[in-house]
């Protein structure tokens, strides 16, 4: 899988010019907070923030907060935006999507939006999520639904979005519990000949048995 870390890089200064992208993740972070909101969660880690959209919605909620993601580009806009609101609870980590994440801690929630898909191995990196929480934590997998390939343009190999039941069983064998679906939002492209498709998007909500 070639994700490119120069072409989000590229994109980074002009991410959130993007209505859509504001607009679906604060509807995941509002659907995540109907179920932490009022539990003892302490800490959330995003995996591929980008610049931290999701998380922002999430900073009054968490006493910390991990982003991570591969793009340079992204976690300096990131790291500027916790910098100018003088946030301490939040940080940025580094990390190369393609090969999981390594990182010791513990959260009591770890959430994603549209990245999995990126991701070759997905099976490694829920067992990986698991590993991650603490027992009781929360998963929320915001991604794709399966398509026809043409969410992406190019030479993208990644995976063309999920058959929901095929990721539940991915999730189960990896140690997941009380796992439900929901379509969170749609995403809407123009192909060349004028024509619009529009890509629902799923919410799996899942928990560490």
């Amino acid at each position: 899988m070639d994700l490119s870390e120069n072409e989000f890089d590229k994109k980074a200064r002009t991410w959130e010019k993007d209505p859509v992208k504001v607009l679906n993740a604060k509807k995941v972070a509002d659907e995540i907070i109907k179920v932490i909101g009022t539990s003892s969660t302490r800490s959330g880690f995003e995996f591929g923030c980008g610049t931290g959209l999701v998380s922002f919605n999430l900073q009054p909620f968490l006493p910390r907060i991990v982003m991570a993601d591969s793009s340079k580009g992204m976690l300096k806009i990131a790291s500027e935006k916790v910098e100018r609101a003088g946030y301490t609870n939040m940080s940025v980590l580094e990390v190369d999507l393609t090969a999981g994440v390594k990182d010791d801690r513990k959260y009591g929630l770890i959430y994603t939006l549209l990245t999995v898909h990126h991701i070759a191995d997905v099976k490694s990196l829920l067992v990986t999520f698991n590993a991650m929480l603490e027992t009781g934590g929360y998963c929320f997998i915001a991604d794709l639904d399966r398509e026809d390939g043409s969410f992406h343009a190019g030479d993208f190999t990644g995976h063309k979005g999920f058959d929901r039941l095929e990721l539940l069983n991915w999730c189960k064998s990896a140690g997941f519990s009380e796992m439900d679906f929901m379509t969170i939002t749609t995403i809407v492209r123009e192909r060349s000949d004028g024509s619009k498709k529009v890509f629902p998007v799923f919410l799996l909500r899942c928990r560490k048995r």
